[in-house]
């Protein structure tokens, strides 16, 4: 009877033995989500200061691991000393038994956590804002004032560097590159904005430079004056238009407003045409926008659109393909819409955007960066409520009616970007990125993870790479990491 009560409390004190591993687990892996993405604190005060949201679930996760090892530890060293000297030793082995479900649980009720693949260095400068980014095949390559950075995308190792020119210094670049080719303007220090070049994003190598008339260079950034459409790259400035081929630099066309009054705003490039913002001042101090679209090879205009506003209105340029701009009358009483036209010059949708954050996010200061997702279907913008808070929602691009709005939050979304099939929305808080995967057609989750950033600035924006998610921060210098790569989810 004695053998029999022995094996009764082994058995008993093994499988407690399991759920103290289990429950230490649970409270390691709770406070280090604690620590790592709210810097050790969370929820509200007696006093009422808040602390920001706690990692999710963290409450219940800490009950439920607290009360099991009130309950078992107790009762396995009990059962454990009934049980003789093979108990005891046997016990403490079996309690790593319990590590793995305790991981597994954690990851059930925190929500799965994304470990950051790659990092590239801190940069050793002291002025090493991000200026613009580009993705081409399978390389991200970054830009800052005195030159271009290339990395894969899948392991963050340097491909080349490509430095600017004695103390040339970085003064624009266009948007997106296309056909493995970049355009970016510089200047020498303290000069105008006077020529550009041609980059071969496969090498780093510059394929061809031009210069831009001095009376017509600008004087310092100018977002959107540069862009690669089909196989030419487009040069524009207030008073022209220039194309040249984009591996040769020969010039195939060139084109100024038809009206001393008129300048061009700014330009943007697509698979098959250039959209061109136009500007032209009235007699009586109003001004009229109007959106063109030229054939890049040619120059021929396709088509002309007058943006309808009532009085003056500026316009932004959220995607060029397809074409999104958002329209802002200036009166006190002035209005603001999403503009959405068709490769025909035919407005599909006017969207209010009163409510939509169109505000550009750094770190890009060449090319601006919005929380603007723009798919074959629908603009998806990020929209603030009467009372603070944040929510996404997605509008059609056929007509501009409301498809779908996700729950409001209190924690700002700091990044909105179309991935393929996905849209990948993020929140930031502390050194921990929340990253969310939904259905562009419904809204509807289909994954969300915890990604504990290593450095990473507070201003940044979230590149989809073929290799990674990239992380691309406003500042470099140290001890920030310009660059992060995580691996996408698993939907």
């Amino acid at each position: 009877m004695r053998g029999t009560g022995n094996l009764k409390w082994l058995v008993i004190g093994l499988l407690a033995a399991v759920v103290v591993g289990l429950a230490v687990t649970l409270q390691v892996r709770d406070w280090m989500a604690l620590g790592a993405e709210t810097g050790g604190s969370c929820g509200t005060s007696s006093r009422g200061t808040s602390s920001g949201p706690c990692p999710q679930n963290w409450a219940t996760i800490f009950v439920l691991s607290l009360f099991s090892l009130m309950v078992f530890v107790p009762l396995s060293f009990y059962a454990l000393f009934k049980a003789g000297t093979v108990g005891r030793v046997a016990g403490l082995l079996v309690t790593a038994v319990g590590i793995y479900p305790g991981v597994v649980l954690f990851d059930a009720l925190h929500g799965e956590s994304v470990e950051v693949a790659w990092s590239t260095p801190s940069d050793t400068v002291s002025d090493a804002e991000t200026e613009g980014v580009w993705t081409s095949g399978d390389l991200v390559v970054r830009a800052r004032f005195d030159g271009l950075t290339a990395f894969d995308s899948g392991s963050g190792a340097r491909r080349w560097e490509s430095p600017l020119p004695g103390r040339d210094v970085l003064c624009g670049m266009s948007r997106t590159a296309a056909a493995g080719i970049g355009m970016i303007a510089e200047q020498e220090t303290s000069t105008k904005c006077s020529r550009v070049s041609a980059v071969d994003l496969a090498t780093g190598k510059n394929l061809w430079s031009a210069a831009i008339p001095p009376a017509e260079a600008a004087t310092g950034r100018d977002e959107d004056r540069l862009a690669v459409a089909g196989d030419s790259a487009v040069i524009g400035t207030e008073r022209t238009l220039e194309a040249r081929g984009a591996r040769d630099g020969r010039l195939r066309w060139r084109r100024d407003p038809k009206s001393e009054l008129c300048r061009y705003s700014w330009i943007a490039g697509a698979a098959d045409r250039v959209v061109v913002s136009e500007r032209c001042n009235a007699q009586n101090g109003t001004f009229t926008e109007k959106l063109l679209a030229l054939d890049p090879a040619t120059g021929r205009a396709r088509w002309s659109l007058p943006v309808p506003a009532v009085g003056n209105a500026n316009l932004t340029l959220i995607s060029a393909d397809p074409l999104v701009v958002h329209v802002r009358e200036t009166d006190q009483r002035g209005t603001t819409s999403l503009l959405a036209v068709d490769a025909e010059g035919r407005i599909t949708a006017t969207i209010p955007a009163e409510a939509v954050d169109v505000s550009a996010v750094l770190p890009s200061r060449s090319i601006p960066v919005h929380r603007i997702a723009v798919t074959e279907d629908a603009v998806i913008a990020v929209t603030r409520t009467p009372d603070s808070r944040y929510q996404v929602t997605a509008f059609a691009l056929a007509g501009g009616r409301s498809l779908w709005t996700t729950k409001k939050g209190r924690d700002s979304i700091s990044a909105l970007v179309a991935d393929g099939p996905d849209v990948l929305l993020t929140t930031s808080r502390f050194s921990t990125l929340k990253l969310r995967v939904l259905d562009p057609a419904t809204g509807a989750e289909r994954g969300s993870a915890t990604v504990p950033l290593d450095r990473a600035d507070s201003r940044f924006q979230l590149v989809p790479a073929p290799g990674a998610l990239v992380v691309v921060s406003g500042s470099g210098r140290n001890p920030y990491h310009p660059l992060q790569g995580f691996p996408r989810l698993k939907n």
